[in-house]
């Protein structure tokens, strides 16, 4: 709980410093595999992929409930598409089952149409995104960024270019969403070169 405090008023390092800490002590013993996830992910989100990975690779190892390891799985893929690992990042994500939250859905989703962007499928990858969409309106700027792109470079050029021209148009709130509307227009440029 202690962790969880800190984690969701946005204080990461006191959130895995205090988790870390509860763990060494043994304090936390119903949650420990939640917590193990927990900690995972803050340790990625600071860059420690390596102590990240042996994290969630210790969980997939352990007889873990269907949402951790789904959430190990998911993880671990990640880690290892950031990391340039293509083919083991496809096939962690081949393990994830149907236990992902749904908080989850979407970046699962982008994770595999990036795995088939790098791979060259780009009909694939906007097959995948396009099915996202589809079920969850108002998907987030970089499922509908992506979409854009895999459509152009799948020979959609006029569908693509429609949806980064509507995502470079919104209205930015933050540093983020103005990279990110800066990158759609970008990609837009090139579109309309080729």
């Amino acid at each position: 709980g202690d962790g969880l405090f800190y984690f969701y008023q946005d204080k990461y390092f006191d959130a895995v410093v205090g988790l870390m800490v509860s763990q060494r002590f043994e304090r936390i013993t119903l949650q420990a595999d939640e917590a193990e996830v927990l900690r995972g992910g803050m340790l990625l989100s600071y860059g420690l992929h390596r102590e990240a990975g042996a994290i969630f690779a210790t969980l997939i190892d352990k007889n873990v409930k269907p949402s951790v390891r789904d959430r190990a799985w998911f993880f671990l893929a990640k880690i290892r598409y950031q990391r340039g690992f293509l083919a083991e990042a496809e096939d962690a994500i081949a393990h994830v089952g149907n236990a992902l939250p749904p908080a989850l859905a979407e970046d699962r989703a982008l994770l595999q149409a990036q795995l088939a962007m790098a791979n060259g499928d780009f009909a694939g990858a906007a097959r995948t995104l396009s099915a996202l969409s589809a079920t969850k309106p108002g998907a987030g700027p970089y499922t509908r960024f992506n979409l854009g792109v895999a459509m152009v470079r799948s020979g959609d050029a006029v569908g693509g270019s429609a949806q980064l021209d509507a995502l470079g148009r919104e209205k930015a709130f933050d540093e983020e969403q103005r990279s990110l509307h800066d990158k759609a227009n970008l990609a837009l440029g090139f579109a309309a070169l080729q």
